[in-house]
């Protein structure tokens, strides 16, 4: 009998694609000009940071999926894993330092990188606690 769990067929690739759009919105939403996203009208405090941890959890979110689904248990996963948080993390860092030149009118911070790395560790916690399970 299949499994209901995975029945949709979700497949490692499904979590790639996702994982590319995810980061494609991301470099758009951190590297388009400021100008060019209006206020909501609503004042959120911290609502920059919000944004980050979400963005960041998301992609590692995806990143986690997908190696979980294209790999069984044991040491390779925890490579590919890693592997993913420091490409993430380093990704944040590159959208921060290219905010610093690029004249958008957007300012590189390192709480945003904070931010993501936050977003990134409770993915992770996520991944394993198997809360991720919620979400299927």
């Amino acid at each position: 009998m299949q499994s209901t769990r995975n029945s949709w067929g979700a497949s490692p690739k499904i979590y790639l694609i996702g994982l590319v759009l995810w980061m494609v919105g991301i470099t758009l939403a951190s590297l388009l000009p400021a100008d060019d996203f209006s206020s909501t009208g609503w004042e959120i405090p911290y609502q920059d940071k919000i944004a980050h941890f979400i963005f960041y959890f998301g992609a590692m979110w995806l990143a986690g999926m997908a190696v979980q689904k294209g790999t069984g248990p044991g040491p390779g996963r925890k490579v590919l894993l890693r592997r993913a948080f420091v490409g993430l993390f380093f990704f944040g860092l590159a959208i921060e330092g290219l905010q610093m030149i690029l004249p958008t009118g957007r300012s590189a911070e390192w709480t945003d990188v904070l931010a993501n790395t936050f977003g990134m560790l409770v993915a992770l916690a996520s991944l394993k606690r198997g809360f991720h399970e919620v979400f299927l």
